[in-house]
């Protein structure tokens, strides 16, 4: 809402904040390139950006939390995952992006560049994460 315009806030000031409704369309737009640079290839295929915002979707909307484990660019994945929700249940999800994984942060959907191992397996199951193994996707 801030970035749209929709809400100013002041710096200065005990009153209410106004009440913003959310589109119940959301923006249609072309798979996002995003700046996102590293050392390393970061971009996945349509096809497996489309199957993993999908598959994230699904286990969110089953109340589960997500993680993506792999190199990958979160921008795409993050837009066409949004772009499927609701306008209320966007306002439930919070992510991360980019950190490594720890049980200490109660994220809905966090998104790693860790490869996927033994322990972060391990962990992950511990913690009632479901994980996407971005490797898994691609072969």
């Amino acid at each position: 809402a801030i970035t749209f315009g929709h809400l100013i806030l002041q710096i200065d000031t005990d009153q209410n904040r106004p009440q913003v409704k959310l589109p119940h369309n959301p923006l249609s737009l072309p798979l996002p390139k995003s700046d996102f640079t590293d050392s390393t290839e970061a971009i996945l295929p349509d096809h497996a950006v489309t199957w993993t915002a999908r598959e994230s979707c699904s286990m969110l909307r089953d109340g589960r939390h997500v993680m993506v484990v792999g190199v990958c660019d979160p921008l795409p994945i993050l837009t066409l995952l949004f772009d499927q929700l609701k306008p209320a249940e966007r306002s439930e999800i919070s992510f991360a992006c980019g950190l490594k994984f720890s049980n200490q942060r109660d994220f809905r959907l966090q998104i790693t560049r860790e490869s996927m191992n033994p322990r972060l397996k391990k962990e992950l199951d511990r913690s009632g994460i479901a994980a996407i193994d971005l490797q898994r996707v691609l072969v």
